[in-house]
């Protein structure tokens, strides 16, 4: 009996260590029931969206239009003789550049710079003759505060500019200006948006300008009215 105890208690002493490695190893698979409730409560990553810019598609902020375009121009003066008013026209290349910023939400304020330019034009008389001034160019030039006002969300807008004027005739070499005077460009335009702040557009253009002929004394006054469509790029 001696020897059977002894003999199942060196067994029993053998095996222990066998027995406990595979009971660290089986609790070790398992989880304990307070860790899988802790992972069920724990809610999954989720990827959160970068926040929408709120100036997307609106006016707001820094303003920025350049237009390009063409139309008809034409600045005429009284001679004070016979033959009545001189009038120089032609077809007319327009140019315009503003930059400013938005007061408040589709309100524009902007200083603006434009010019329309006839080459090779047509110079007539009240009486009846004309005739092509070759190597000849006439320009007016206008600069002042832009208002804009844009209807949403349809893009239409309306600009108007007051401004100083300047004519200027350059023929066979030699330059002549007017003085300096008063003038304004109309402008109704529609834009679509091709980028978050870009939008292209097209508008029609009415320019008119004042100026009193250079030289002393009584001098004339120029009167100048264009009309044309232009493309425009806006960055608002």
């Amino acid at each position: 009996m001696n020897k059977l105890n002894a003999t199942l208690f060196a067994t029993f002493i053998c095996i222990s260590p066998f027995v406990y490695a595979q009971a660290v190893s089986a609790s070790s698979l398992t989880q304990h029931p307070l860790q899988e409730s802790l992972q069920a409560s724990s809610p999954a990553p989720q990827l959160i969206a970068p926040p929408r810019d709120p100036t997307l598609h609106r006016h707001f902020g820094f303003f920025l239009r350049p237009d390009l375009g063409v139309g008809y121009m034409a600045t005429s003066e009284p001679t004070g003789t016979a033959l009545g008013d001189m009038t120089v026209s032609g077809l007319a290349g327009v140019f315009g550049f503003a930059i400013g910023g938005a007061i408040q939400e589709n309100v524009i304020l902007a200083a603006h710079v434009y010019d329309g330019v006839i080459v090779n034009p047509t110079v007539s008389l009240s009486s009846g003759q004309s005739a092509t001034a070759s190597n000849a160019s006439l320009t007016m030039v206008g600069i002042g505060p832009e208002f804009t006002y844009y209807w949403m969300p349809s893009n239409v807008y309306f600009s108007g500019t007051l401004a100083l004027t300047r004519i200027s005739l350059t023929a066979n070499g030699t330059d002549t200006s007017s003085n300096v005077g008063f003038g304004m460009r109309l402008a109704v335009g529609k834009e679509w948006w091709v980028s978050d702040h870009w939008g292209l557009g097209l508008a029609g253009h009415a320019t008119s300008s004042w100026n009193q002929d250079s030289g002393g004394g009584n001098q004339p006054t120029l009167t100048t009215w264009a009309f044309a469509i232009a493309f425009s790029a806006t960055y608002n």
